[in-house]
């Protein structure tokens, strides 16, 4: 037989599970009654809260697991957009008295999961199995990833929004032969983008039907796109070029280095994800923040709310993001 765990006593008790977390930790803000009847339940059920003397204390409520893809997409390891939605979940995890379990989600197995001992599990920023997330036994929520064909909670950034901003901001600086450089067609948020250059070229005059390329989020892969794009006649080359993350950023600014197109002056460049890597290079890279950390505290706290019994329905969080301009693509004198 299982040994019973923290939600057996909640449900048996008819109490919360931070009800009964603070009961068992010996916390304030439970009545006097609940508290005995609380450990009445645990007792009975032969739930066993053990502390070792000298070790830190438990966390209060529980433990969540953040689920990580081995890639985003083929060919791409996990990154700083990653590092940073993890780090908005640890740190709106330990302010809600909970753990948080890191792992690899490589096998796709949700039969794996109960041996790490987790009450709920948070997928961040991959690409990961709908059915094996559809076969979980727990609660779940995607943070800074979606799947049209997996309905469900999740918080993510506003992809089509941010790909409005950079693009009307390279139409401000004065480009009118626009190229894009998309992520590949297998990712959640390609198609999204896609609509928010879209959006930002109805109405304006520019050609609608701009060049468009889909490459694995890398710079190796961005670098090759840019050279197909700029290795052209002057006349026939973009002067912008709107692209759907830094990493491909960075490869296109080095195809242009290598070929002799000035950035900005002859190309403007707006990338997307606002990574510390862009920022220090030279000319510094203009991208759209999308404010990971935030998505991760976001999905934490919804997800609290379905484990507690708070939460109705699925929701659909959009963070908006920012454009931050720097040299890439400043091509008018500032004021």
């Amino acid at each position: 037989m299982e040994r019973p765990r923290l939600d057996d006593v909640a449900r048996a008790a008819g109490v919360s599970r931070t009800a009964v977390s603070y009961v068992l930790n010996g916390r304030g803000g439970v009545g006097e009654e609940t508290r005995r009847h609380v450990l009445e339940v645990a007792g009975r059920l032969g739930y066993r809260h053990v502390r070792r003397s000298g070790a830190p204390a438990a966390p209060a409520a529980g433990t969540l697991g953040a689920a990580l893809s081995p890639t985003r997409h083929e060919g791409e390891t996990p990154n700083y957009y990653v590092a940073e939605l993890l780090a908005g979940v640890e740190m709106e995890a330990r302010a809600q008295g909970y753990g948080v379990s890191v792992a690899m989600w490589e096998d796709q197995r949700p039969a794996s999961l109960p041996a790490r001992n987790v009450d709920a599990m948070l997928f961040l920023g991959g690409a990961f199995d709908p059915a094996a997330l559809r076969a979980l036994e727990m609660p779940w929520m995607l943070v800074g990833t979606s799947f049209s064909q997996l309905r469900g909670d999740a918080v993510l950034a506003d992809n089509r929004r941010g790909a409005y901003l950079a693009t009307r901001h390279l139409l401000d600086e004065g480009c009118r032969r626009l190229a894009f450089v998309n992520g590949p067609r297998t990712a959640p948020t390609s198609d999204s983008k896609w609509l928010g250059v879209r959006d930002a070229l109805f109405g304006t005059g520019v050609e609608a039907d701009v060049p468009t390329r889909q490459v694995d989020f890398s710079p190796e892969a961005g670098e090759t796109a840019a050279r197909e794009l700029l290795d052209v006649p002057a006349a026939s080359r973009p002067d912008g070029i709107v692209v759907a993350d830094d990493a491909i950023a960075v490869g296109v600014l080095h195809a242009a280095a290598a070929l002799g197109v000035d950035v900005p002056r002859e190309l403007a460049v707006a990338g997307f994800g606002d990574s510390p890597v862009g920022a220090m290079l030279r000319p510094a890279l203009s991208s759209v923040r999308v404010f990971q950390q935030q998505m991760g505290r976001l999905g934490v706290r919804r997800l609290l709310e379905r484990l507690e019994g708070r939460a109705e329905g699925d929701v659909r969080i959009l963070v908006n993001p920012e454009l931050v301009p720097r040299e890439s693509s400043r091509r008018r004198p500032t004021r």
